[in-house]
C-alpha cells in the first residue's frame, strides 16, 4: 500500500516544496543549498485526460460521454 500523502491547496504549494514530505520540520536540501523557486526551477507541466461515463448503462446503443480533465504538475 502506498504511504498516506498529505493533501493542501495548489495556493500552498511554495510552501510545502520546503519540507521533507515525511517530516514537516526537516527543511528539504538542494544541491545549491539555495531555496527552490518555483518559477525558475521548476517547470509547470499539463496534460489533458479524460473521464467516460456511459450515459445510460441499462440501454443498448446508448452513447459514452467524456468530459476532459486537465491535470497540472511540476517537476524537480
Amino acid at each position: 500500500m502506498a504511504p498516506h500523502v498529505q493533501t493542501f491547496p495548489s495556493s500552498q504549494l511554495p510552501s510545502h516544496i520546503h519540507h521533507l514530505p515525511n517530516s514537516s520540520h526537516r527543511a528539504r536540501k538542494t544541491p545549491s543549498g539555495k531555496p527552490t523557486d518555483l518559477s525558475r526551477d521548476c517547470e509547470l507541466f499539463s496534460f489533458v485526460q479524460y473521464d467516460c461515463q456511459i450515459a445510460r448503462p441499462n440501454e443498448a446503443n446508448c452513447p459514452v460521454v467524456c468530459t476532459p480533465v486537465q491535470r497540472f504538475f511540476r517537476v524537480l
